[in-house]
């Protein structure tokens, strides 16, 4: 299926400093999940207007992969949206951390991220870094962490928004949501432009095509995105970069 659009964004460096107590800085003993949530994370206020959606999910192969979408002002002092997709997910269920990497980001380079749980899930400390890679004086292989942005982080639902296109697994439904209620979609090759409505906190919405019919949004226990027609018939779609 051909890509029917293509996104070009331009991101300012964010610079942020936050630090928040983990239950076993406070000395109380914390029990985590013995696997990976498959939920999202909102980031709570930053001072600059950026927002950050960490969100775990599976995807079409079953395995448990992390999207990660964030908004920042760039240098035309707008907020522009980007997306990092893919993320493999290492998880410690002793610390209750997540390490994600993502190969490909906004920056040309790979990013990491750290995401630290309280026992309780209230929230998530989250950490990102910019990772760079290089050879040392005796010619062994490093890698260099630059901290990019740290935040703590609520529960919620994937974010839509400009910077992912989502795809079903047969390709034949695709949509872009410009995170101001409006869709470009492509279904079974026919392309259309709607309005959709969608609340990042429930995970529930609607979107209504050109023609006047409507599908509705939903998120499933696996944190993926569905989409569902009048008829019943319901397709995941699965993130990718725009």
């Amino acid at each position: 299926m051909k890509q029917f659009i293509s996104k070009l964004f331009v991101l300012a460096v964010v610079a942020l400093g936050m630090v928040a107590c983990t239950d076993a800085d406070m000395g109380t003993p914390a029990v985590y999940n013995e696997h990976e949530t498959l939920q999202s994370w909102n980031s709570e206020y930053i001072e600059d207007g950026s927002q950050f959606n960490l969100s775990f999910s599976e995807n079409a192969a079953g395995d448990t992969i992390c999207t990660m979408a964030f908004s920042a002002v760039g240098n035309t002092g707008k907020l522009v949206y980007v997306s990092c997709e893919n993320g493999t997910v290492s998880y410690d269920k002793v610390t209750g951390m997540s390490v994600i990497n993502f190969a490909q980001s906004p920056f040309g380079l790979p990013l990491r991220v750290y995401a630290i749980r309280q026992s309780n899930q209230v929230y998530t400390t989250v950490q990102v870094f910019v990772v760079q890679a290089y050879t040392d004086a005796n010619g062994e292989p490093k890698e260099y962490e630059s901290k990019y942005v740290a935040f703590r982080a609520l529960p919620g639902k994937p974010v839509l928004n400009s910077s992912l296109i989502w795809i079903s697994a047969d390709e034949k439904i695709a949509a872009i949501f410009d995170g101001n209620g409006k869709v470009q979609y492509e279904i079974n090759g026919q392309e259309g432009e709607g309005v959709y409505t969608y609340d990042n906190t429930t995970g529930n919405g609607t979107i209504t095509l050109a023609d006047g019919s409507s599908v509705t949004i939903s998120v499933n226990e696996k944190n993926q995105v569905v989409v569902t027609s009048a008829d019943g018939t319901a397709n995941v779609l699965f993130p990718s970069m725009a």
